[in-house]
C-alpha cells in the first residue's frame, strides 16, 4: 500500500531562503506558517513539551531553518499541513 501523506517538496526547499510566520495559539501550540513558491505550510509547536523546548524563545518571524527540527517532527507525525498557492 502506497504511503498517503506525502509532502509535496523537499525539506530543504521548505527551509532554504524561508521565513516562519507565528500565526497563532491553540491548545498549548504555536503555529506558525511557511510560505514556498508554490505552497503554503503550516506545523504546530506544542509549548506543553518543556522537554523538547526548554527555555526556548519563539518570535513572531524566525527563519524557516531554525525551525527545521519542528517541521521534520510534524512530517513525522503527519500533522503538517500545506495549500497549494
Amino acid at each position: 500500500m502506497e504511503d498517503m501523506y506525502k509532502v509535496p517538496e523537499k525539506i530543504t526547499t521548505i527551509v532554504k531562503g524561508t521565513k516562519a510566520k507565528y500565526l497563532y495559539c491553540e491548545a498549548s501550540c504555536l503555529i506558525y506558517e511557511v510560505e514556498t513558491d508554490d505552497y503554503k505550510y503550516e506545523f504546530g509547536i506544542d509549548q506543553s513539551d518543556r522537554n523538547d523546548i526548554g527555555n526556548a524563545t519563539f518570535n513572531r518571524h524566525e527563519k524557516a531553518i531554525h525551525l527545521m527540527r519542528y517541521i521534520n517532527k510534524a512530517i513525522k507525525n503527519e500533522t503538517l499541513k500545506w495549500v497549494k498557492k
